[in-house]
């Protein structure tokens, strides 16, 4: 179906869509299928003008994203992904029930949408389709978002606190990757952390166990050589822009895949780190081609502000730093869970 926009007006609804959320196969389902993990309950609208009851006869009668039930505790349902506001990734959710009210609309998101909207009953907003149709070039990041050097980092890193008695978590390295902290900061006490000495031993050994846990730990995600073919067969470019100096590059050699990238902008061709977006402005004057022909794929929230800054569209990957909500905040158009529902999203719209 074609690029559509409705409006809609916030009212209450029953309650229901907190729910149908709340249940673990329909969390599951929707984050794998649409990259959402929904804040709890839906945002419903009511379609009062013809217009958009027309639209909306349209997209109801389009294909979704299924969700089925694995044991009938509630009723199945189709997802169509949009955009809430003009920002926001999301997706309707439309229950395959007799008798649902036709000029009803319920929205899901992993934000809180009458809080970020500051809506009440009877505000109107905007939601459109997710429409990436013209995209010529897709233009990755690399760590969190081809390989899992997020997980990497904390092996090196736990390897080298270990020796300090320090245990570094998962959520501490996504969250200074994701937010620009000093990883450290998060770790040590507060007295460690004005120790200059201790900083610098546990940077420079992080760095001399990264070659060793590279090659044992960092691998490209499941499903990555299979999508960049099949993206590469259906006519679009592939490109790399990462803020790295390419130090995560060897799983993509060891799998053979860094030949699907071409051109390849790393940090030291650049002035400016993510989120600015001198890497994709030279990414695109390499691939002679539009920023609105291109979508940037990553899994940070600088990722996303590069993108939108550089006038691209963007789409965040929960594989790596950064969560649903976060990716939402800093500009995604469109949310995925993993490389086969990048494919999905991509080709279905390309």
């Amino acid at each position: 179906m074609a690029a559509w926009e409705l409006t809609g007006r916030v009212t209450s609804g029953l309650g229901q869509g907190a729910r149908f959320t709340s249940l673990e196969w329909a969390r599951h389902a929707l984050i794998a299928q649409l990259g959402v993990d929904p804040h709890p309950g839906t945002l419903n609208l009511q379609l009062d003008s013809g217009p958009a009851r027309s639209v909306w006869k349209r997209v109801r009668s389009t294909h979704g994203e299924k969700l089925t039930t694995p044991d009938g505790d509630a009723c199945h349902a189709v997802c169509v992904p949009v955009r809430i506001g003009g920002r926001i990734p999301g997706a309707i959710v439309l229950p395959q029930v007799p008798g649902y009210d036709p000029s009803q609309v319920e929205l899901i998101a992993a934000v809180p949408l009458r809080h970020q909207f500051d809506l009440r009953d009877g505000d109107e907003i905007d939601i459109a389709a997710t429409d990436m149709s013209g995209v010529r070039a897709v233009v990755f990041d690399v760590d969190g978002t081809l390989v899992n050097s997020i997980e990497g980092i904390q092996i090196a890193a736990g390897r080298a606190a270990a020796m300090f008695g320090y245990r570094v978590a998962l959520d501490a390295v996504r969250r200074a990757l994701n937010e620009g902290e000093s990883l450290w900061d998060l770790i040590l006490p507060s007295q460690a952390r004005r120790d200059p000495e201790i900083v610098s031993i546990l940077r420079r050994e992080t760095l001399r166990h990264w070659s060793q846990v590279l090659r044992e730990s960092v691998h490209v995600f499941p499903g990555l050589p299979v999508s960049l073919r099949r993206l590469q067969d259906a006519g679009l470019r592939l490109a790399i822009v990462t803020g790295s100096r390419g130090e995560s590059f060897l799983p993509l050699r060891r799998e053979q895949v860094l030949d699907y990238f071409d051109p390849i902008v790393t940090a030291d061709q650049v002035g400016r780190p993510k989120p600015h977006p001198d890497g994709l402005l030279l990414c695109l004057e390499k691939l002679g081609c539009a920023a609105s022909e291109a979508v940037y794929v990553g899994d940070t929230s600088d990722d996303m502000r590069a993108g939108r800054a550089a006038g691209m569209r963007t789409i965040g990957v929960l594989t790596g730093a950064a969560d649903g909500a976060s990716l939402s905040i800093a500009g995604a158009d469109r949310l995925v869970s993993d490389h086969a529902a990048l494919l999905r999203a991509l080709i279905g719209f390309s």
